[in-house]
């Protein structure tokens, strides 16, 4: 709804209100690799950069990314707060309803499973690969082996 034209008399969307782009960025930001993590662990209380990175499965460039995008996505504050010189993360009043719906819903445990079995599927499509290389050489090694029987074959028939 664009407030502008309202009856409120204009002015900027209250916090409950979501505009379709940000709905959408807020859904990439939960979808991407760490969002909903992020998200969640903002959602207790603020934290450092680096309690973050200590806690996050995945590399600190990615958790700067969905800061990053988490900010965009109007979750987290613009500006971190500081306390005695040290600078904190915290999620925005949109953030934090979005916090609350994570930790109503399964969306973190869903999210982690699903990553546990991307990581299945790729050890196991290496494992695959690597199957199919054993068997190509194999076959590569009767071919060889067929080749060299055939001839000494042909070898032995043109000597008698």
């Amino acid at each position: 709804m664009d407030y502008s034209d309202s009856e409120t008399g204009g002015g900027p969307a209250p916090p409950d209100e979501f505009s379709d782009e940000i709905l959408d960025q807020m859904i990439e930001v939960l979808s991407s690799a760490g969002g909903a993590w992020l998200i969640a662990q903002l959602h207790e209380e603020p934290k450092r950069f680096q309690t973050l990175r200590q806690d996050f499965p995945k590399s600190p460039s990615t958790i700067d990314e969905r800061l990053g995008e988490a900010r965009k996505a109007e979750l987290v504050d613009e500006e971190p707060k500081y306390v005695k010189k040290k600078k904190y993360h915290q999620l925005t009043e949109k953030g934090e309803v979005i916090g609350d719906e994570i930790e109503r819903t399964d969306l973190l445990r869903i999210q982690e499973e699903i990553w546990r079995l991307e990581q299945e599927l790729d050890e196991e499509i290496d494992a695959f690969r690597e199957s199919l290389v054993e068997k190509q050489d194999e076959l590569n090694e009767a071919f060889i082996e067929n080749v060299r029987e055939s001839h000494s074959t042909d070898d032995n028939a043109d000597v008698q």
